[in-house]
Parts: C-alpha cells; structure tokens; sequence
C-alpha cells in the first residue's frame, strides 16, 4: 500500500469516526489533506460518511478538478482550498454540522468568551465566525477568506465548523473539543448561571503547556 492508499484509508477512517460521534449526519460533511504534490485529497460528493470507503476519497488539483478518472469531489472543495491557500501551515482540514455547535451559534449564545475549561484554554484560540454561506457553493470560499489565515477553527454562520492543523488527527481533534465546550456552554446558558473563567495567570500557564 503506498502513502496516498494510506491517507485514503485515514481520511475515510475520521469520516467514519465524524459519522459515529454524531457531527454529521447522511452525506454532511468533507476532509481534506493537503499533499506533498500540491493537489489535495478530499472525500467524495453524496456520499453516506457512516459507510465510506478508501474508494470515496479523490485526489484534486489547484483548480478544484478530480483527476481524470477520479469521483466528483466534495461540493465544498473550493473552501478547503481557500483555506489551505489563506492558511499554508494546514495540512488538513475537517468539516462537520456538530449540533451544539449550531444550536449554540443560532441561539446567539457565543463560544468566544473567556474559556472556563482547561482544554477549551488550551486549545479554542482565536475562534472565527464567518458570515453565513450558502452550502454546496463558492460562497463557502469568500467567507472563510477573511479569516481563514487568523485562526484554525471557524464556524461558519448556521452551516458548520471548518477545524484544521498540520494533521488530521489534530484536525478532528479540535472539532471534538469545540462540540464539547459548546454543549457545556449550552447547558450553562439553560442553568441560567455564568460559568467561572479562569484568571490571566492561569489562563496564561495553561497556555503555554506544550502539544
């Protein structure tokens, strides 16, 4: 198996995994890696991510085309490549629908604010909301530009999340932190009460731990 069969296989594991943990559901959703070669592989239009397979997973150019013979790359290709072209240290890119994250971005209740958990400390720097787009367009593109080079999370205005980092598992990774610290941020909001942020200090000393 050689290193793009391996990546295929990655690719389709996570969206597999995004599936599972509930942050897309049917065909929802995109990953992306960024290639030593420049193009990119992304997974495929209309597929069902809880049953996706190495074979769903095609390889694009600069412009956004499948290679010849490749399957029709996701809809939302334009704004992966927006992003890595805004933000050259992202080697890959996770895009999900996660339900506090919407629900919380509808209700007008922020995830900006001081961070009041030690993960969300550590890693939710900097979030980004980009202004609605509609799905499956090169408007996804346009939003993200602004803001794509400033920060490796986005969410996109009651569509979704863009996470992305030099590999796939931090990638994910920050998309499951950002889901958990919107549902606490939700069940705070429903408690009626203000969770405690941390001190400049601490918040400081939690970021300077390295990962």
């Amino acid at each position: 198996m050689n290193d793009i069969d391996l990546i295929k296989l990655e690719l389709a594991e996570y969206a597999r995994l995004m599936y599972n943990r509930g942050y897309v559901t049917a065909t929802e959703g995109n990953i992306s890696v960024r290639l030593d070669n420049g193009n990119t592989l992304i997974t495929a239009s209309g597929v069902l991510k809880g049953m996706i397979t190495p074979d769903d997973v095609t390889e694009i150019g600069a412009s956004g085309e499948p290679l010849p013979g490749g399957r029709k790359p996701s809809t939302e290709r334009f704004t992966h490549l927006e992003i890595y072209q805004q933000n050259p240290s992202a080697r890959a890119i996770v895009h999900a629908h996660p339900p506090y994250v919407l629900l919380c971005n509808s209700l007008g209740i922020g995830l900006t604010g001081a961070p009041f958990t030690a993960e969300s400390a550590m890693f939710l720097r900097d979030i980004r909301v980009a202004k609605f787009a509609l799905p499956s367009t090169s408007e996804g593109a346009d939003a993200v530009r602004a803001v794509a080079a400033e920060t490796n999370i986005i969410i996109l205005d009651r569509h979704g999340t863009f996470t992305y980092s030099e590999t796939l598992v931090k990638a994910f990774s920050l998309l499951e932190i950002l889901e958990k610290h919107a549902k606490l941020c939700y069940l705070a909001s429903v408690s009626g009460k203000t969770p405690v942020p941390f001190d400049d200090d601490t918040l400081r000393r939690l970021r300077d731990i390295p990962y």
